[in-house]
């Protein structure tokens, strides 16, 4: 395997960015916990307005309106993305072996997965969903989000995102290992542009549709995740470099209130465009552009707002995001099938209980889930599989 021929001196060490970091690894970015916590709300809530509610959209005008202010919600996913590649980058270690890096993946992500495919079969049984054995056999097998399925069955359709991130970490790893690390950030860097170019073109800015394939070959989900974990990574690499400079840089009072007003406005932006307006503007690259900008500037820490929201307390709440993100859809789903379906007077008649009932249902499923599914099944298989890793 090549080396690149490339260091950076900083307090009179070399630091090599491409190797293993304790100190960086081990770092927290509590604050980015916010960005997952309203990510994975506005997920939730363009679901429910956009897919569940669909057929009452248009009859009830608290439905309506909603669901014309969170028509952006889909863009978290790609912020999703960016703070994957990130991670994966501040932690990357290239001295383990691929197969212990995907174990470990798996073992993070996959039980609820498995919980959800379980739980749809049960509910399927019972007629109140349609489930369809095939369909989430490939969502085992970790192939909805490559192109390789022709439709993406609702129930585990949210682990679309989960495989189009592992097959391109995975893929990142390969290169990264045995390839010279200036070509392969060159081939990221490549692969960022052509990706959200393509996608931007082929969707009229929207950059939705996860299943749609072009040319046979040419998945929207995977170039989205190329694009999100690519500009994550780049972003990790920057900060491994400077990191140093950034935690002992000491900025004036104007300097700091000017970065505030930056992650303020970022935030703002975040929050109001994902779950409070309907944005005109087609192009929604200029997410892609802002959620960017507020990572760099909250891991950086030198502004009030991200020295505010690094607070262990956004963690706990941003625990349950995945288990939610999950489940969320099977949740909808099975309300539908029951009481939607067979009290649609109740639906028009009280909107708003209808839609804290559905809320409810999520977060407790979600919570459950991640007590009794997601954290003893994680400890279970790494106990058992990852004793030498």
């Amino acid at each position: 395997m090549c080396s690149m021929n490339f260091t950076k001196q900083s307090n009179n060490q070399t630091i090599k960015p491409w190797h293993r970091n304790q100190k960086l690894e081990n770092r927290k970015f509590f604050n980015l916990e916010i960005l997952r916590i309203v990510g994975c709300i506005s997920i939730v809530f363009i679901h429910l307005f956009s897919n569940q509610l669909l057929d009452s959209v248009n009859k009830v005008e608290i439905y309506a309106k909603l669901a014309t202010l969170n028509s952006s919600g889909r863009m978290a996913v790609e912020m999703f993305f960016i703070i994957s590649g990130l991670l994966f980058s501040i932690k990357l270690d290239l001295k383990q072996p691929i197969f212990d890096f995907v174990k470990k993946k798996l073992i993070r992500l996959y039980p609820v997965l498995v919980f959800v495919v379980s739980a749809s079969a049960i509910i399927g049984a019972l007629g109140l969903i349609k489930f369809s054995i095939f369909d989430n056999l490939l969502a085992l097998f970790l192939l909805n989000g490559t192109g390789l399925v022709l439709k993406i069955v609702n129930t585990t359709i949210m682990f679309w995102y989960v495989s189009a991130m592992l097959w391109t970490m995975l893929l990142f790893m390969y290169l990264l290992k045995n390839f010279e690390k200036k070509y392969v950030d060159l081939l990221i860097v490549l692969l960022i542009f052509f990706s959200y170019t393509f996608v931007i073109h082929a969707l009229n800015g929207r950059m939705y549709g996860p299943v749609f394939t072009y040319y046979n070959f040419i998945n929207i989900g995977m170039l989205r995740a190329f694009g999100g974990i690519g500009l994550g990574y780049l972003i990790g690499e920057w900060y491994k470099i400077y990191s140093e400079k950034i935690e002992h840089a000491m900025v004036s009072t104007k300097t700091k209130i000017l970065i505030t007003l930056s992650e303020f406005a970022c935030l703002f932006f975040i929050i109001y465009n994902l779950l409070l307006h309907d944005i005109k503007f087609d192009n929604r690259i200029i997410f892609v552009i802002v959620f960017a900008i507020t990572i760099m500037l909250f891991i950086s820490k030198k502004g009030f707002v991200s020295e505010f929201f690094d607070n262990k307390v956004f963690l706990k709440v941003s625990r349950y995001t995945y288990s939610i993100y999950m489940v969320h859809l099977l949740v909808f789903d099975t309300i539908k099938g029951s009481l939607w379906k067979k009290q649609p007077d109740f639906l028009y008649s009280h909107p708003v209980l209808n839609l804290v009932i559905a809320l409810i249902c999520v977060a407790l499923l979600g919570i459950f889930v991640h007590h009794v599914v997601e954290v003893p099944s994680a400890k279970f298989l790494r106990k058992k599989f990852l004793k030498n890793v």
